[in-house]
């Protein structure tokens, strides 16, 4: 079994076993999960920026078929990778980026408007890393902002 469909699979188990659970939504299950799975990425030494394509990309399918908002698992998702990065040391910048591409790459086989789902995303890793505080905030927004997969995303200045 492939790493990606590894990761694939454990997040949309996650986001499937939530359904209808107490403690947590699909959408917040998905979010714990990315962000374990970004942490322990990095912390194994492996490839933190692809799990979180990987992670991230399987939100958003997740989502499409548990019948969640595709922006909010987006969004949660990529904010996940950002903390997860941060918990392990990792590079928040070029994992929210990956967290991105993972978001177009996940549209653009769903066939859904890859630039609305690019923009929540970066949102979402914008956002946690915003709550990160520090260089983090800043570092993430200009990661999140150009061309990624091929979309130019566009985000509004979330930082104040």
């Amino acid at each position: 079994m492939s790493e990606a469909r590894t990761v694939r699979d454990a997040v949309i188990a996650a986001m499937r076993e939530s359904r209808g659970a107490e403690a947590a939504s699909p959408i917040d299950a998905a979010g714990a999960s990315v962000e374990a799975l970004v942490a322990s990425a990095a912390q194994a030494g492996g490839d933190a920026g692809a799990a979180a394509t990987q992670a991230v990309e399987a939100a958003l399918q997740g989502a499409t078929r548990v019948g969640v908002n595709a922006l909010e698992a987006v969004s949660a998702a990529a904010g996940a990778a950002v903390r997860g990065a941060a918990q392990s040391g990792g590079d928040v910048g070029g994992v929210a980026r990956c967290a991105i591409e993972g978001a177009v790459s996940g549209a653009k086989d769903l066939g859904v408007d890859a630039p609305e789902v690019a923009a929540a995303a970066a949102t979402g890793a914008i956002d946690a890393a915003g709550a990160l505080g520090g260089r983090a905030a800043e570092v993430v927004q200009r990661e999140a902002n150009g061309v990624i997969g091929g979309v130019k995303v566009i985000v509004k200045d979330t930082l104040k």
